[in-house]
């Protein structure tokens, strides 16, 4: 183990980073997508976005991300029991030597 790496970095489950890579690609795709053709006209005038361009995207981008949160708070209030805590999973194998 690095000592620059944090302790809960070394023994985070493979699979879960897989996963969570997955759910954040799909969740920008997403955002791109919905937020480009709310925002960005079809035909092109310029090479840059325009200010009104940009805050539209900007607005845009935070509701999703405001929804996102607010949606995974409503989930783990309904839910608290599903979701294991970052602590249960950051464990230590006991196997391994510590420092």
């Amino acid at each position: 183990m690095s000592m620059w790496t944090s302790y809960s970095q070394a023994y985070v489950n493979p699979d879960n980073l897989v996963e969570a890579e997955r759910q954040v690609d799909s969740f920008m795709s997403l955002i791109v997508e919905k937020c480009q053709k709310k925002c960005i006209p079809t035909h092109y005038r310029e090479g840059d976005l325009n200010k009104g361009e940009m805050v539209c995207i900007d607005r845009c981008v935070a509701k999703y991300a405001a929804f996102e949160r607010k949606l995974g708070e409503k989930l783990q209030e309904a839910y608290p029991n599903s979701i294991p805590s970052n602590q249960a999973s950051a464990q230590p194998d006991p196997s391994l030597p510590s420092f």
